[in-house]
């Protein structure tokens, strides 16, 4: 579901993760199996949102802080507890053309070969003094951090949300003047460059087409789908 909204109100409150704490010991566990995958995991903070609702053009949910080892669990067992969200903030490039640029994860990320556009989970960097989380300057930052493309003075042509099941993607729309294939080069270059990307390559998204449903995250297919009409 594409939403269009104007503004969000996500706020930080006290607690824990009740299926966090039940689950503990297979969260542990399912943790030591994935390290030994990919030593490259890294089991830092994140927050995970509860009773997200869209009203009056904006986003509302509240917050708790959670480990990336819960949050990867809940994730490979497909969401068991339906009551928490993983609501992120991301910037979505569009080219001269009108195509979008769209990720292909790295291999030492936890989900290699999975395509979205650029984005990252809420921090606690993310939350203001009032408590509250600027999700959008998190797909700003981590848009930045990925590509080397700098939006941070640039107005978003739209500010959507993309609610796909637990996955919930709040978005602003950028256009630049390049042309889709400018875009490519330039950011494949700069993920050449890193001595570890999150990123294994850029790809072009011109139609739905070029989208293989198998490997892009459902949230991303109804970015394109709504985008490329």
């Amino acid at each position: 579901m594409i939403s269009e909204i104007s503004h969000t109100d996500l706020m930080l409150v006290p607690g824990s993760w009740p299926f966090a704490e039940q689950h503990a010991q297979e969260i542990e566990n399912h943790w030591a199996r994935s390290l030994k995958d990919n030593p490259d995991l890294w089991n830092g903070k994140m927050l995970a949102a509860r009773a997200p609702k869209i009203q009056d053009g904006c986003l509302s949910a509240e917050f708790v802080e959670i480990e990336y080892a819960a949050y990867l669990a809940w994730r490979d067992w497909e969401y068991p507890d339906k009551s928490r969200f993983n609501i992120f903030g991301t910037a979505v490039i569009r080219s001269r053309e009108g195509h979008l640029i769209f990720g292909v994860m790295g291999d030492t990320t936890s989900w290699p070969g999975r395509t979205y556009p650029p984005a990252g989970s809420l921090e606690l960097s993310d939350v203001g003094p009032d408590g509250r989380l600027d999700v959008f300057v998190s797909g700003v930052r981590e848009l930045k951090e990925e590509t080397g493309i700098n939006v941070q003075s640039m107005t978003p042509d739209q500010t959507l949300v993309a609610w796909a099941g637990q996955q919930i993607a709040v978005m602003q729309v950028f256009s630049l003047d390049y042309s889709g294939h400018e875009l490519v080069k330039e950011i494949n270059d700069f993920i050449a460059a890193e001595t570890q990307s999150e990123l294994a390559k850029i790809q072009l998204i011109t139609c739905i087409e070029d989208l293989d449903i198998r490997n892009t995250e459902p949230y991303a297919m109804q970015i394109a789908q709504y985008l490329l009409r």
